[in-house]
């Protein structure tokens, strides 16, 4: 754990410092991530801070890949780490729901996390929901349920969207569930 920690903290250090991070240090990043992972599923790692830096690192690393099937690997990898950062989490998804909208049946796939997530929306920042938000649209798109259970849905999201304290991500949100129905 002392090793991961360190080497989680050095590419956090480097995005502080640059604004950025080199695209190997975001593969480095997301393999870190996923070593965490699995260390926290196995039990070997309880740090939460840890987790967090973890899952905060993998969302640049998510960005690198280019095969969809991989992308949903990633999230089921990762996703023993989203009770740790609820909100990163989010954006997690958010980033893999983004890669996955052009390929629907592996973005179905991941439909069970957003939906997990969705179940602890109250818990979320304002951010943290919009992330939910446009990630729960772009699964919804992809699912094949009756019409009359997506308008449904989409008008709950709508709602909830309506309901964020801040009124640009609110604005913000509404639109992404708007686009996703288009």
């Amino acid at each position: 754990a002392g090793e991961i920690r360190r080497d989680l903290e050095e590419v956090l250090k480097a995005w502080e410092e640059k604004q950025r991070v080199d695209p190997i240090e975001e593969i480095y990043a997301l393999g870190l991530s996923i070593i965490t992972a699995y260390a926290v599923k196995r039990g070997d790692i309880k740090d939460e801070d840890l987790a967090g830096k973890a899952l905060k690192v993998a969302k640049w690393g998510i960005r690198t890949i280019k095969n969809p099937e991989l992308v949903a690997i990633a999230v089921l990898m990762l996703s023993s780490l989203s009770k740790y950062s609820p909100n990163t989490w989010a954006s997690v998804l958010n980033i893999a729901t983004n890669l996955l909208v052009e390929n629907s049946n592996v973005l179905g796939s991941v439909g069970e996390f957003v939906f997990g997530l969705l179940s602890e929306f109250d818990k979320l920042s304002d951010s943290g929901k919009a992330y939910a938000i446009f990630a729960a649209a772009r699964v919804l798109k992809a699912l094949p349920v009756p019409s009359d259970e997506v308008c449904l849905w989409f008008s709950d999201l709508l709602d909830k969207a309506r309901g964020l304290r801040s009124e640009a991500l609110s604005l913000f949100s509404q639109v992404g569930v708007l686009h996703s129905l288009a």
